[in-house]
């Protein structure tokens, strides 16, 4: 078995050794989930991204202006329609479909669900 390396924290150890109460099983690295700071950072970008865009065509407007109007009902609406925008800008990637019609077609999911009426939590969750 050979002497494996790898950074942890900015430290080098051995693949396989305790690493802040863990041991890592051999092959494998250990990753560390992103803090909050650095997520919302990630959702700023993202949001930066869409206002860019929102500034040269006015479909990505016109999506953006409605994904704020269904944010604006949630407690956190800035965060809420970060939330919406990043996910419409990973579908466009992902699909390769454009920005304008993803943002479209998210908000007219929104709009279809508007009229439907939410459950309580009581009603949803089963009793043991």
């Amino acid at each position: 078995m050979t002497d494996r390396q790898v950074r942890v924290r900015g430290d080098l150890v051995r693949v396989g050794s305790v690493v802040a109460g863990r041991a890592l099983p051999a092959g494998y690295v250990y990753l560390g989930g992103d803090g909050r700071r650095a997520a919302l950072r990630r959702l700023r970008q993202m949001w930066n991204r869409i206002e860019k865009a929102a500034a040269k065509d006015p479909r990505v407007k016109d999506g953006r202006e409605r994904i704020l109007d269904h944010a604006a009902e949630e407690p956190f609406p800035e965060y809420a329609a970060m939330h919406l925008g990043a996910a419409a800008l990973l579908a466009a990637e992902d699909s390769g479909g454009s920005l304008a019609g993803c943002l479209t077609q998210l908000a007219d999911e929104l709009d279809s669900r508007k009229d439907q009426e939410v459950p309580a939590c009581s009603a949803t969750t089963p009793t043991i």
